[in-house]
């Protein structure tokens, strides 16, 4: 068990540091992924959500900075991370604009490479960045696959598949940031104790990714 917590604590911190990791991004998707990581930078405790451990590698945080508390126009921001049996790990950043429609996503899979061949086992990362238009819809998306050597390869490259598809890393299509809210409560419930009914959209997010 030792073994597998310490396997899980690696996977995460590999996500989640690709995840908020320096990119360049065009304009103004840059300046909106920024205010997004100063939002949680500045604020590393000012969220609600919650971090769960179901034991035998699997687990799941949500953490959500809201439009509520932020100060001096910064956006909400999400930022989920889920555990799959121990050896894998999904972590995803919904970031929004200012006035609660999204901006863009960011989500990495942790994982190994599955393809039979000389880099089999090799630590492997499913990136896909999520861009949207000014009102809201979906722009474009731009995924790859990134080795343990850091070089990047197509989705569908023969030699490199991570141990779990796209469709356990699909990322939730938020329309506004107070839809967060209500994902938050449908899971753990409001002041009376009441869980209303909600699940936005999900996109496979895969199927429609460019390489880069």
């Amino acid at each position: 068990m030792a073994g597998k917590s310490l396997m899980i604590g690696l996977l995460v911190a590999i996500a989640t540091g690709q995840v908020q990791a320096e990119e360049t991004l065009p304009e103004p998707f840059a300046r909106a992924w920024q205010a997004c990581q100063d939002r949680m930078t500045s604020q590393p405790n000012d969220w609600i959500g919650w971090r769960r451990d179901f034991f035998n590698g699997y687990g799941d945080t949500f953490a959500y900075w809201s439009r509520e508390t932020a100060v001096a126009g910064q956006p909400a921001v999400l930022r989920t991370e889920t555990l799959i049996d121990g050896a894998h790990s999904v972590s995803t950043i919904y970031c929004f604009q200012a006035d609660g429609r999204p901006a863009l996503s960011r989500s990495v899979m942790a994982s190994v490479n599955i393809a039979d061949g000389p880099n089999t086992e090799a630590p492997l990362r499913r990136e896909g960045w999520i861009f949207f238009k000014p009102d809201g819809a979906l722009d474009r998306v731009i995924g790859r696959l990134v080795d343990d050597t850091g070089k990047s390869h197509r989705l569908d490259e023969a030699g490199w598949v991570p141990g779990r598809g796209c469709d356990q890393q699909k990322v939730a299509l938020f329309e506004r940031a107070d839809d967060v809210t209500k994902a938050y409560v449908a899971e753990m419930g409001d002041i009376e104790g009441k869980r209303p009914a909600f699940k936005p959209e999900e996109l496979n997010w895969c199927d429609k990714a460019q390489t880069p």
